[in-house]
């Protein structure tokens, strides 16, 4: 592997460690806290490619949402990674749990932390333009 990607690589996982680290201890994270919390990145930046026990993948592209249906535990902090693979922008919004990563760019990524969340089938969509109803629907399970 190149040196540079993989000093590339270390440094962001450091930095996204720090930061769940700094933002725990700060209390943003809480268990009175219902509230997200939505990282983007864009094009540029990249992410860890191995996936993290606690971590699950969306993905988009034109016209999905990849998988159609994940499946996480009740109670567990987890992260969502959602990627846009696509050539236009999209969102991920899952209203009823609070989640909208706002237009994530081609090639860019969203983090979002679910603080031990509740049990229940939640719909994933995106919100840009038309897309939702071109087929960009997914479910979250939670339980």
């Amino acid at each position: 592997m190149n040196k540079g990607l993989w000093l590339k690589r270390l440094f962001f996982a450091l930095f996204i460690i720090l930061g769940v680290v700094l933002i725990s201890d700060s209390g943003f994270l809480s268990a009175d806290r219902d509230v997200p919390v939505v990282e983007k990145k864009t094009a540029g930046q990249k992410k860890q490619d191995r996936k993290q026990p606690n971590q699950f993948k969306i993905t988009a592209t034109e016209y999905y949402l990849l998988p159609k249906e994940t499946s996480i535990q009740e109670g567990k902090n987890v992260f969502l990674v959602f990627t846009n693979r696509g050539r236009e922008p999209h969102s991920m919004v899952i209203e009823d749990l609070g989640i909208d990563t706002g237009q994530v760019e081609p090639g860019g990524f969203a983090l979002v932390n679910l603080n031990q969340p509740k049990k229940g089938r939640y719909r994933i969509i995106c919100k840009v333009l038309d897309h939702r109803n071109r087929g960009m629907r997914a479910d979250l399970i939670i339980g």
